[in-house]
């Protein structure tokens, strides 16, 4: 006669729900709790489950925290909330805080803005690459015209012909202007 030792499958469908729910059980009471944030007498910000001493300012937070702008009560309805205390939007002092569309729209904004900033880069970086390929053949040609070897061009026929005397300082006279002006920072 052997004996088995291991679990049966039927102790596992009884003690898996049962750990689930003591799991449940277990960590519903922390669901529950309140956290109390204050200020000690030092002026040190205290974050705890414990109750702060009366008369502190408290802001008083629990796991079910109610939607954000919604006003939180007074604890001395009377009295002036105490500098430095958060209004009811959660500034001190401050402006108001932006809704979460508002946030959405300036995120969008910003997000174009950058965009459309990186675009106009791009395309200045583009025309000045353009613009420096031109200079370098206006001078490279000029080179070409003004070192006395033979120049050939294609006319309208597609016919080679080549520069005369007149031709050649008529060009070389065209290609300085347009290095004088647009080749001045490159």
């Amino acid at each position: 006669m052997t004996l088995d030792t291991a679990p049966s499958r039927a102790s596992y469908a009884f003690i898996l729900p049962l750990a689930f729910f003591l799991a449940i059980f277990m960590g519903s009471g922390t669901a529950q709790a309140q956290i109390y944030k204050y200020k000690d007498a030092s002026g040190h910000t205290v974050i705890s489950d414990v109750p702060p001493p009366p008369g502190s300012a408290t802001d008083i937070q629990s796991s079910g925290t109610p939607p954000a702008g919604t006003p939180r009560a007074n604890p001395n309805p009377g009295a002036a909330p105490p500098a430095g205390t958060p209004h009811a939007n959660g500034n001190a002092g401050g402006p108001p805080k932006k809704s979460i569309a508002d946030q959405d729209l300036d995120f969008k904004k910003r997000l174009k803005d950058q965009q459309d900033k990186e675009e106009k880069e791009k395309q200045e970086q583009e025309a000045a690459a353009r613009t420096k390929q031109n200079c370098d053949l206006a001078r490279n040609e000029l080179g070409a015209l003004e070192s006395g070897a033979r120049v050939m061009q294609r006319d309208e026929k597609g016919e080679r012909s080549y520069l005369d005397d007149n031709q050649r300082a008529q060009e070389s006279e065209r290609l300085r202007k347009v290095i004088n002006d647009s080749c001045v920072n490159n």
